[in-house]
């Protein structure tokens, strides 16, 4: 699924990419602990490299996250402006092991879900 972020195209670069696993993360993203990514910085543009294995494929590839909303991120393209993450298949959905509901809930973030691609 693909998240859109309408201003990316409007933003400043800077000079401040940072790699993680396989997806390049470019201004106005920014890697948590990466030398160039002093605060303030917008907290749902924030990035984190995790590291920690993946029980599905045993994979210990690090995995760039949207720290903000947890949401793996894919892709990051600027030219057309969006970013791909994995989201969930369900809007709301049960957790089988603390029986709470999970939902996905982009309120309030600068991002959609793009219905078209």
């Amino acid at each position: 699924l693909v998240l859109h972020q309408s201003w990316l195209a409007d933003a400043q670069s800077e000079d401040c990419t940072q790699v993680c696993g396989d997806v390049t993360i470019s201004y106005p993203f920014r890697l948590i602990g990466a030398s160039c990514s002093t605060p303030p910085y917008h907290e749902y543009f924030t990035v984190t490299c995790n590291s920690t294995l993946s029980p599905q494929n045993n994979n210990t590839k690090p995995k760039a996250v949207l720290s903000k909303l947890n949401l793996e991120l894919i892709e990051v393209r600027r030219s057309p402006d969006y970013l791909i993450a994995k989201i969930p298949v369900a809007r709301t959905c049960a957790d089988s092991n603390s029986g709470k509901t999970l939902s996905l809930n982009l309120g309030g973030s600068p991002f959609v879900i793009d219905t078209v691609r």
